[in-house]
């Protein structure tokens, strides 16, 4: 039996619950604070069958089976709704309540008006970066000319860092993972996931066609990093993609 843990999204209550080490979320409560109206019609449309489960869930007002929808699911919900909240759901899940869960169980932010004022005007700004870089992504992997694709990259990898992307092996062009989750908005743990699935991460200290190791060094300590070529790139968003799909 799975014990449920309720969060708040602008007054709308999201029941989460951990099964086997990842987060579930409550279906109806995630449909009804991104806007929908329906709620079973919105899972069953935008949500595919292995992404969603029946659960049997500890309650305040005792066991409930409930329909409870995995991190995959919550995206395909969000990403392919037309509604105003769900942007801010969408970034409100990733950037707050999955690192949250991830890291302690819990989830507390800044409550205080001001607070979610100052966070909403920055979760609009980069959206807008994002999208910004979106489109330079996509037009650079367009295009031939190997300088125009590289200065492309390196415009919409400053949209989304903020600074120049300068890899400490100049002789090797590569892209983070957070570079690649914040083109395809979604979150940095997704894309590395979605690499391990896929198997294209080559052995510590390799290199293969997906990608290549570098160290990254701190003031405090050196940690190994998986940067990504075109083609890795391209897997982790053709195989992103094909998740999102909306079944025929």
């Amino acid at each position: 039996m799975n014990q449920i843990t309720p969060f708040n999204f602008e007054g709308n209550q999201v029941r989460t619950v951990l099964i086997g080490n990842e987060p579930y979320f409550v279906g109806k409560d995630a449909a009804l604070a991104i806007g929908y109206q329906n709620t079973r019609k919105a899972i069953r449309d935008h949500v595919k069958a292995k992404y969603q489960r029946e659960e049997r869930i500890v309650t305040p007002s005792g066991i409930q089976t409930m329909t409870v929808i995995s991190e995959p699911g919550i995206y395909q919900l969000a990403s392919q709704s037309k509604l105003p909240s769900a942007d801010p759901f969408q970034d409100w899940i990733y950037e707050d309540v999955l690192p949250s869960i991830r890291k302690t169980g819990a989830y507390s932010v800044d409550k205080s008006q001001s607070g979610l004022r100052a966070k909403r005007l920055a979760i609009m700004e980069d959206n807008k970066r994002t999208r910004q870089a979106n489109a330079l992504y996509a037009i650079a992997m367009e295009v031939t000319d190997e300088n125009s694709k590289e200065y492309m990259l390196q415009e919409a990898a400053k949209l989304i860092t903020g600074r120049d992307m300068h890899f400490d092996n100049q002789d090797f062009n590569g892209y983070s993972a957070t570079f690649i989750a914040g083109v395809l908005g979604v979150s940095s743990q997704l894309v590395g996931r979605i690499a391990n699935q896929l198997g294209i991460k080559s052995p510590a200290g390799e290199s293969n066609k997906y990608g290549h190791w570098v160290m990254r060094t701190t003031d405090n300590n050196s940690y190994p990093q998986w940067l990504y070529t075109d083609e890795g790139a391209k897997e982790i968003d053709v195989e992103l993609h094909a998740r999102i799909e909306q079944p025929a």
